[in-house]
């Protein structure tokens, strides 16, 4: 009676090791991690696609070509220096040169010793600055209490003043892409 009383639990116990390594496969490990250490600089246009807080504002854009969007930047900014897009030039169409570093995830089993990486959308940003002519909030309002935009040339930049470049020195935001 104890004999098949300990192989039945056995058998549970064995089940729910199995179901939970199916399930939650703990042999795998999943990391952001920098792409390179070397210093990228990547163009970005602000789109607000829903006012959400939590949504990408910043769209990578290649050649130039403000219309051909191709992911979201997720910046993840030092102490101190203020994000590209929040603040009074956050504004559509609004382009901005990032510099810092690209990120990737990265997967890996430790069973088979395989390793699978993908995009990151995260962006260390070491200094940023607004591409001229731009648009920028103002503090006055029209009739109806909409705040009024104004054009401006004058250039804004910013940049860390700091050598350390440790990816613990940057504080990531909680983004999600929105453009889908």
């Amino acid at each position: 009676m104890i004999k098949k009383l300990f192989i039945t639990i056995l058998i549970l116990v064995l089940i729910l090791a199995g179901v939970f390594i199916f399930l939650f496969k703990p042999y795998e490990t999943l990391k952001e991690e920098r792409s390179t250490n070397e210093i990228k600089i990547i163009h970005a246009v602000f789109i607000n696609y829903t006012g959400d807080d939590s949504c990408a504002k910043l769209y990578r854009y290649n050649n130039n070509d403000v219309s051909k969007i191709t992911s979201p930047v997720f910046p993840a900014l030092p102490e101190g220096m203020p994000a590209p897009d929040d603040g009074r030039t956050a504004y559509a169409n609004n382009s901005f040169k990032l510099t810092g570093y690209d990120y990737k995830f990265v997967k890996r089993n430790m069973l088979t010793g395989t390793v699978e990486s993908s995009e990151s959308n995260r962006f260390d940003v070491i200094s940023w600055e607004i591409v001229q002519p731009y648009k920028v909030w103002t503090d006055k309002t029209d009739k109806d209490g909409m705040l009024l935009i104004e054009t401006q040339n004058k250039a804004i930049e910013y940049t860390l003043k700091s050598d350390n470049h440790r990816p613990e020195v940057f504080q990531k935001g909680n983004y999600i892409d929105c453009s889908k």
